[in-house]
């Protein structure tokens, strides 16, 4: 999900237009403010989701490759 959210256009497509509406109308103070709450909150779901997937690894390890759990010589 998250690379298609950023990887396929998706993020551009939705910030740039707001950034150029920034740029014409508002001031450098503001334009940085805007940049650094985004790239803060950005930084907060990025870390949740991946606090997420390190405590769910187990679960999709079992889910999408139950031979790990099976073998003993695969767990090392």
């Amino acid at each position: 999900m998250f690379r298609r959210f950023f990887a396929e256009g998706a993020f551009s497509q939705a910030f740039i237009p707001i950034y150029s509406e920034y740029q014409e109308h508002k001031s450098t103070e503001e334009i940085k403010d805007f940049i650094n709450n985004l790239a803060g909150t950005l930084l907060i779901i990025l870390f949740i989701f991946t606090l997420i997937a390190l405590f769910f690894a187990p679960i999709f390890i079992f889910i999408f490759a139950p031979g790990f759990y099976v073998d003993d010589f695969k767990k090392i």
